[in-house]
């Protein structure tokens, strides 16, 4: 018979508590290599199609102990109340007593114990599973595998029939089962642990034998190799998955003109990818990622327009501006990007069309490949921040965040000119439309800051009641700006003068960032105090998309902040590797705030 419930769950608790090491495993004081999970890897069979590998899990412990963040969300009220009042949760709690009690240790250091010497999870073909990890000796596995087994053996749950535990012999290894899904065996220092009897056969098979294993492959070699230093190496061999119909539709979705330009090639690298790897560390109440893949080198040749001519080169840094909520910086050549439109893009879309047709009225009929594009350098910067709003100046009843492209031109003194034509046309063409729905144009002025001349625009108060919340078009108060080399174009007149502050505070600093392509830096608070201004127009525009209840989308509206407001400044780069694009991210995560998840009730 399989084994009750409660023993099965102190071994899947065994697993899923190992499992929970590798994904929230602190920094490791060695460096993660190939080499330093080869000697478990040799036990994984090379057809092994994904890999999750943690050299030191011990650490984790130290580096939970070590953040005050999450120790003060493990040890909340709140907390102790869901668990006692959870009667799953109060019977494996006083498991792990029992264990504790018969090891006379607690249970963070037994489980420090069993994994000492690292931990790997491979998944094979045909859904098999095997969790291999060395511990600091056998002794510790054999007394941790004995508890199981009594509890199991013990188990009221267990009547007469099929054994609770099921042992058997296999080339000199003792390995035991609790269930037809569940078998593992202690092999000196490593606990092996299976989805299958016939797969643990083959792993002892591997351990005696040797042979071909996913630590002799070229590709997981390399792929490993290519990481930084991380806590947790992830392999996948991604041929096995590049021809699903749910991934294959995601990146054809991928290959219209925007998100071309702005991923310019990190799908492109998904399709032509061999094998993928992913880094993970932690430290310092920050996670951070690193992404890389191996194959086709040859895509990214239709990727030049985002790769920088030489080492040098790069993005330029992004701009730091008040109340600024996210900054994206890229390094793009548009005029390449646009002269390669009919090889990236062979279906000629109605958007395209319509917008090379604006493109021709705003800019006279010039070329705008050659004669409007190529006066533009490869630096692109986006902003978005607050606004301000006051009283006297009314205050939306949306507030959206201002929001701001700033491009460098190669000569200002030609191109700047024709930009500010090309606006007014748009503007024109603006308040031409909103005038056939009898709607209030835009009111256009030229005004002056530091020296400075620009157009602005905006929507007139005269008929407004300011002790009222105003429609959403006072959100925009448009303008251009041309300052130096620097192009402005911004939502808000706010926005533009503080980038042009910026710019001038950097000027001294303003060089590229060698080898980056882009780099996203957001303020998820920020993120979260837009979401908290917004919330009755957020809840109410939920009530009538989706036809939720109020109490629903009120529902929603919370989930959706207190997920905002687990995480804090985070940042994401793109460079090229080996030719093809490179991620690394890196996250805050403010572990005080988990509280929140915890149901009230």
């Amino acid at each position: 018979m399989q084994a009750g419930p409660a023993g099965k769950s102190v071994l899947r608790v065994m697993i899923f508590s190992v499992m929970a090491v590798g994904c929230l495993i602190g920094k490791a004081e060695r460096p993660y290599a190939a080499e330093s999970a080869a000697e478990l890897c040799q036990w994984v069979p090379a057809d092994a199609v994904a890999a999750l590998i943690v050299p030191q899990p011990a650490e984790l412990l130290r580096k939970l102990n070590e953040t005050p963040g999450l120790q003060e969300a493990v040890g909340s009220a709140r907390l102790a109340e869901v668990l006692d009042r959870n009667r799953q949760l109060g019977q494996l709690r006083a498991v792990v007593a029992l264990l504790e009690g018969q090891l006379r240790s607690d249970w963070k250091t037994i489980l420090g114990d069993m994994t000492t010497g690292g931990f790997v999870l491979a998944v094979l073909p045909n859904n098999r599973v095997v969790v291999i990890l060395e511990a600091r000796d056998g002794e510790v596995l054999h007394k941790v595998n004995d508890f199981v087994l009594n509890l199991a053996r013990l188990d009221p749950a267990n009547t007469a029939g099929r054994e609770a535990v099921r042992e058997a012999e296999y080339r000199g290894v003792r390995g035991w089962s609790l269930s037809p899904e569940e078998s593992h065996a202690i092999i000196d220092r490593r606990l092996v642990m299976c989805n299958s009897a016939e797969l643990l056969r083959r792993i002892i098979d591997q351990a005696k034998d040797g042979g071909e294993s996913l630590a002799g492959s070229s590709q997981f070699k390399t792929a490993m190799a290519s990481l930084p230093a991380s806590d947790i190496g992830i392999f996948v061999d991604f041929r096995v998955f590049r021809g699903l119909p749910q991934v294959q539709e995601g990146l054809r979705q991928a290959r219209s003109p925007l998100p071309v330009l702005f991923l310019a090639g990190l799908t492109e690298a998904l399709a032509g990818a061999d094998w993928l790897a992913l880094g993970l560390s932690y430290a310092e109440e920050k996670v951070q990622f690193a992404l890389r893949s191996g194959g086709d080198t040859a895509l990214a040749s239709d990727f030049g327009f985002a790769t920088p001519t030489s080492p040098e080169e790069g993005a330029l840094p992004n701009l730091e501006v008040p109340g600024r909520i996210m900054a994206l910086t890229m390094y793009r050549d548009l005029h390449d990007f646009y002269a390669r439109k009919n090889e990236l893009f062979p279906e000629r879309t109605s958007g395209l069309i319509f917008f090379e047709n604006m493109m021709g009225i705003f800019f006279t009929g010039r070329n705008f490949t050659d004669e409007v594009l190529t006066e533009l350098h490869p630096y692109i910067r986006i902003v978005v921040a607050h606004q301000q709003f006051t009283p006297e100046t009314g205050v939306p009843e949306v507030q959206i965040p201002a929001f701001a492209l700033v491009f460098r031109m190669r000569n200002p003194q030609r191109f700047g000119p024709i930009v500010e034509e090309g606006w007014q046309k748009a503007l024109g063409l603006i308040n031409f439309v909103r005038g056939q729905d009898a709607q209030p144009g835009l009111i256009l002025d030229r005004v002056e800051y530091q020296g400075v001349k620009y157009t602005v625009s905006y929507f007139s108060t005269v008929d407004e009641d300011l002790s009222q919340p105003l429609p959403m078009r006072f959100n925009f108060r448009p303008v251009v700006i041309t300052q130096g080399d620097d192009l402005i174009l911004a939502s808000t007149e706010g926005l533009g003068r503080s980038i042009m502050d910026a710019i001038r505070a950097s000027a001294d600093s303003d060089r590229p960032l060698p080898g980056v392509t882009a780099r996203l830096e957001a303020d998820l608070a920020a993120v979260a105090q837009v979401i908290n201004v917004n919330r009755e127009a957020l809840i109410r525009q939920n009530m009538i998309e989706k036809g939720r209840s109020r109490e629903e989308a009120v529902n929603e509206w919370e989930q959706l902040k207190r997920v905002v407001e687990l995480f804090g400044k985070s940042v994401v780069k793109v460079g090229v590797h080996d030719g093809r694009p490179a991620l690394d991210a890196e996250i805050s995560v403010k572990w005080s705030t988990l509280d929140q998840f915890l149901p009230s009730k």
